[in-house]
């Protein structure tokens, strides 16, 4: 096996990236892969480059680190990295998490027959685009009105904006193709949520939309990407509620000619593990309605406060990237620990991204020139008052 004579490669830091376009993969490597692939790109043997990494260390090589080549080569054998006669065709990557648009919406200009029909309708602006919400379910208006009620616009009977028709079926609810939506009644509040900011955020042009909460002060902001079970959410909330502004908790959109964040104000979906956590804080959080999502997960959704509410026209600094971790065996202060951009940019990739168009070695060489012109953190904690001390150190 070779290494694949078309992967693009940029150093980041120590790091080196890699990345194939027809699979669209893309790796982060430390010092020891990265001489891994360089040795691959020389037709060096495995087991040469194993005996040279012995000379360099003066000693035995490590097996995990055996284990860990071993099983590097077959994930870049997998991608497309390498290619020989070992080596399957590789696997083609598909876009992160995005519905069928056309399968789950049915979009309908707002002056169409069907949806002028529908007796209530719920407007409103998310990410600047204009959508309208429309169904003779009373039931649908009220848990529109309560998700986007920050967002609504006043109703204009000429209002230029795709319809979306939301009507019960079969015990859960249709977003206007027969069969399509969520099988359950609980589950609309997500279905809502979700299906109309992947809608929103799939009319612009931005360069991504990483998974991630973020905060602000004045016109500098800081990102907070993570996984789910990050703690992402708390946090976001714990600094809304110390004062910072709310700029988004589910996607983070990064304008594609300036950088900026723009801010995507949606509802904070809080999932059952943190309710406890965030109820002293938090009036009425107990009383919200309680919404299952698809994945199981049982979701209140709390509106962002009035005070700290930042608009979609208001564009924010990237200050920082603060990688959150909460550890419940976490001892004494919150953690607060820099990082490299390429370690950066591997944790924003775990944490999973949008874009409005497939990755293309240019997207990557953007990524690779703005990194390491934003600071990047890792912040592990067991207390959110804690965690909100170290972001102010951030950003003040």
């Amino acid at each position: 096996m070779r290494a694949n004579p078309s992967v693009h490669s940029f150093v980041l830091d120590e790091h080196l990236v890699l990345f194939e376009q027809r699979s669209s993969a893309l790796s982060v490597l430390n010092a020891t892969a990265a001489a891994y692939w360089f040795a691959l790109q020389d037709n060096q043997p495995h087991d040469a480059f194993l005996a040279a990494l012995a000379a360099a260390s003066k000693g035995h090589v490590p097996s995990t680190i055996e284990h860990e080549l071993a099983t590097l080569k077959q994930q870049w054998c997998q991608n497309g990295l390498i290619v020989g006669d070992q080596c399957a065709e590789p696997k083609l990557m598909q876009p992160q998490d995005e519905p069928d648009f056309v399968g789950w919406v049915k979009s309908e200009d707002a002056g169409s027959a069907d949806a002028g029909r529908k007796r209530h309708r719920v407007d409103l602006s998310l990410l600047n685009t204009p959508i309208s919400v429309r169904t003779d379910c009373g039931e649908v208006c009220a848990v529109a009105t309560d998700l986007f009620a920050h967002l609504s616009v006043p109703q204009m009977p000429n209002f230029a904006a795709p319809s979306f028709v939301v009507e019960p079926v079969d015990g859960g609810w249709s977003m206007g193709l027969p069969g399509q939506g969520c099988r359950h009644a609980r589950s609309l509040a997500p279905l809502l949520h979700g299906q109309l900011l992947l809608y929103a955020y799939r009319q612009m042009r931005s360069f991504a939309g990483f998974h991630a909460g973020a905060v602000s002060r004045g016109d500098r902001c800081v990102v907070l990407p993570g996984q789910a079970g990050s703690g992402k959410s708390s946090l976001t909330v714990a600094l809304m509620y110390a004062g910072y502004g709310y700029c988004t908790d589910e996607l983070a959109v990064i304008d594609n000619t300036s950088m900026r964040l723009i801010p995507c104000p949606i509802n904070i979906g809080l999932k059952e593990g943190v309710w406890s956590v965030l109820a002293p804080m938090v009036p009425n959080l107990m009383g919200r309605a309680v919404w299952n999502r698809d994945d199981g997960q049982r979701v209140r959704y709390l509106p962002p406060l009035d005070s700290a509410l930042q608009r979609s026209d208001q564009h924010k600094t990237v200050t920082a990237f603060v990688f959150p971790r909460f550890q419940a065996e976490h001892r004494g202060p919150a953690s607060l620990q820099g990082i490299t951009a390429g370690e950066a940019l591997s944790r924003l990739t775990a944490a999973g991204y949008h874009l409005d168009q497939s990755i293309s070695a240019d997207w990557v060489a953007r990524m690779v020139d703005w990194l390491p012109q934003v600071p990047s953190y890792s912040l592990v904690y067991s207390d959110t008052a804690s965690a909100v001390a170290a972001v102010a150190e951030v950003l003040p």
